[in-house]
């Protein structure tokens, strides 16, 4: 079943309380959204990735205007992309595909 608007709202709620919940709580927050854990630790896996990418995008625009923007946002060295297992692309590919990352 594809995760609701209302299963996505208790879950960003409890990202901005919790941001790494342990197994009881993924198996609590699994219950709710009538999900599996794997799904709800990977959607909150998502959820880190990308507020951490948005505080890199952050950080480069800041160092590029500190610079004086001469230089240009491509300019920017680019961090290393973490690796993702194929269990983990997987998982991410079927959220995607169900609308839910």
């Amino acid at each position: 079943p594809e995760l609701t608007a209302v299963g996505r709202r208790l879950l960003r709620q409890y990202y901005e309380l919790c941001k790494r919940p342990d197994e009881g709580q993924l198996a609590v927050l699994a219950r709710v959204t009538d999900r599996e854990a794997s799904d709800v630790a990977n959607w909150f896996a998502a959820c880190e990735r990308a507020e951490s990418d948005k505080e890199r995008a952050r950080q480069r625009a800041e160092q590029a205007k500190a610079a004086g923007g001469a230089a240009g946002p491509s300019a920017a060295p680019r961090p290393p992309q973490q690796q993702l297992s194929p269990q983990q692309e997987k998982a991410i590919d079927a959220l995607r595909a169900r609308g839910n990352a």
